[in-house]
């Protein structure tokens, strides 16, 4: 069983890493120009954090109970 500083650093993780995705987002929507690319990008990363998010939920259920 991880140990509540280990679920703690793992939240704060997925945090991180949602924030830096959502900044990458938030570039892609400034161009003027998106490419499929960007499109692919965008979606892939907003399922990310969507996942991420379930992750961050469970670890945060663990905890409390």
């Amino acid at each position: 069983m991880k140990s509540e500083l280990d679920i703690l650093e793992k939240i704060e993780a997925l945090q991180a890493h949602n924030r830096n995705m959502t900044d990458e987002i938030e570039m892609i929507l400034k161009k003027s120009s998106i490419t499929q690319g960007d499109r692919s990008t965008h979606a892939l990363y907003k399922q990310k954090i969507s996942d991420n998010q379930k992750q961050i939920d469970a670890l945060r259920w663990v905890l409390r109970n």
